[in-house]
């Protein structure tokens, strides 16, 4: 049997639970710690590691990422499944988390159907920024976490979203940014994607989020999934990165400007891939 006739799926799925780079108090490459990536035929892989220490910027008790990805016949799909975790999150003492979770599944139709993404399992716990508990509104039904939503496992594929999905979603923050008379400039202008084609041809990607506010107390300031925090930084919560047939999920990046200063990123997770033909 020549099983070459057959349409096979190209995977590429990766994560990493810890990196960045930071300017202050030295220059220091954050390396992508506990970081694991999928083979093109499919399979699985696993990385952990334990206290992880961020130059005196932050630190990490535990750190895990897991990718696998496989053929399922009866659903007439291929799946990517990325789940990136890290836990006992303290970025100078004033971003703590107990655990957080980006989980990033991915179908492909056999037959063309549009993928459909879902993030089910993906969580922040217990999540603080000086010392007050925050819980991010998601921005839609779809992404909200509770029993009531399908999950990657069950066969109701038709409620999950598809990446066009993304780009409306997109496209909506970026009318919200324009509204917001009272977000700084160099916020509203990240917001750039009121035509997701045209952004995607002229940049490759559209940038969005699943939050669509952080309720926070005085002297914190929320802009949609953004928090200000003074004489810290600012903490942008479960962005997404989408590109056609892709998309990257940012459980957590910190933009340092105190004594600590650079870019900081917690529980990411990509995943695409192709038929051929």
């Amino acid at each position: 049997m020549n099983t070459s006739l057959k349409q096979q799926f190209y995977y590429h799925a990766d994560g990493a639970a810890v990196g960045g780079y930071l300017t202050l108090p030295s220059e220091k490459v954050v390396s992508s710690r506990a970081s694991a990536s999928l083979a093109q035929a499919g399979g699985e892989d696993s990385k952990s590691t334990s206290k992880i220490e961020g130059h005196g910027v932050f630190t990490v008790g535990r750190a895990s990422v897991r990718v696998h990805g496989r053929h399922e016949p009866e659903n007439g799909l291929w799946r990517s499944v990325v789940t990136s975790t890290v836990e006992k999150v303290n970025v100078q003492e004033i971003i703590t988390a107990d655990r957080i979770v980006a989980q990033l599944s991915v179908m492909h139709w056999a037959d063309g159907r549009p993928d459909r993404i879902s993030i089910s399992g993906t969580q922040y716990l217990n999540l603080r920024m000086g010392g007050e508990l925050v819980t991010p509104v998601l921005i839609d039904q779809t992404f909200q976490l509770g029993p009531d939503v399908v999950r990657p496992d069950e066969p109701d594929f038709e409620a999950l979203p598809t990446f066009d999905s993304l780009y409306g979603i997109a496209r909506d923050q970026y009318v919200n940014a324009l509204e917001q008379k009272a977000w700084p400039d160099w916020l509203r202008a990240r917001f750039t994607s009121k035509d997701p084609p045209t952004s995607l041809r002229d940049g490759g990607s559209v940038l969005c989020s699943i939050v669509k506010e952080v309720p926070v107390k005085s002297p914190l300031v929320n802009y949609g999934h953004v928090v200000r925090v003074p004489d810290f930084g600012n903490v942008f919560l479960g962005e997404l990165l989408v590109s056609p047939k892709q998309t990257h999920i940012t459980m957590l990046r910190a933009e340092l400007g105190s004594l600590g200063q650079g870019v900081v990123s917690f529980a990411s997770a990509h995943s695409n891939g192709r038929t051929i033909p």
